[in-house]
């Protein structure tokens, strides 16, 4: 066999050989839809709201005025969304809002999801740090009042990060508006999971300056990262 033969030979085996190797693991990519997110406020998700029939339903607009007026009180949305927005804080200056707290997980779906996510805001407890796995998940997400909405873009889970993709619209004159939405995890694997919060640009129409704006808004106003662990025993 010649050098030319040997060598063509060689680079035959070798691409033979890459080929049988397997593939690098790559985790795939979970979006998890919008109209599968409750929230408030937010184009494309379920309405919050209806997680409460006995507050926010038409029968529930028919009853007695002072019975109207108690379960407002006592609904779960509008205590997290008295107890979620802080209170300013007085330096050697104006006073000013807090930096905003982590997003955080709790267990269940939907209305379970809601009544977890008022425990943590309406009796300052602190948020769960770890599941048992086979067990339904859900992340809180929220932000505070601010003249420009937020709105989810995409959801995404690939192996153990989740990434919650959000924007602000609006030009910053609309009514104040806090923000709350539930997004349903799902049944996960055991493991420790990061959540990342990113915000999305606004559109072209913005300049950069305006970019850098929001970018601000979005430290201010929305909630932060966090992580939490799932593990194969249950877990307080």
């Amino acid at each position: 066999m010649n050098r030319l033969s040997l060598v063509t030979w060689f680079f035959v085996l070798l691409s033979a050989t890459a080929s049988a190797e397997p593939p690098k693991e790559r985790a795939d990519t979970v979006t998890i839809p919008l109209d599968q997110i409750w929230a408030n406020f937010m184009p494309g998700t379920r309405d919050i709201h209806t997680l409460e029939p006995e507050v926010f339903s038409m029968e529930a607009s028919r009853l007695p005025h002072d019975v109207q007026a108690r379960r407002s009180r006592e609904s779960l949305i509008n205590q997290i969304a008295r107890k979620s927005q802080p209170e300013p804080v007085e330096k050697d200056g104006p006073a000013i809002m807090p930096n905003p707290r982590p997003a955080f997980a709790v267990l269940g779906t939907g209305r379970e999801a809601l009544e977890a996510a008022a425990t943590v805001f309406a009796n300052s407890r602190k948020p769960r740090q770890s599941f048992p796995e086979g067990s339904e998940i859900s992340v809180v997400f929220f932000s505070y009042r601010a003249g420009s909405r937020v709105q989810l873009v995409k959801v995404e889970r690939q192996g153990k990060t989740i990434r919650i993709h959000y924007r602000f619209f609006g030009d910053g004159l609309m009514a104040s508006t806090s923000h709350l939405a539930l997004i349903p995890l799902g049944e996960l694997p055991a493991g420790r999971y990061q959540v990342e919060i990113v915000q999305s640009p606004m559109g072209n129409r913005y300049t950069q300056a305006a970019g850098q704006i929001m970018k601000d808004w979005g430290d201010r106003l929305v909630c932060q990262p966090f992580s939490f662990a799932v593990s194969e025993q249950e877990a307080e």
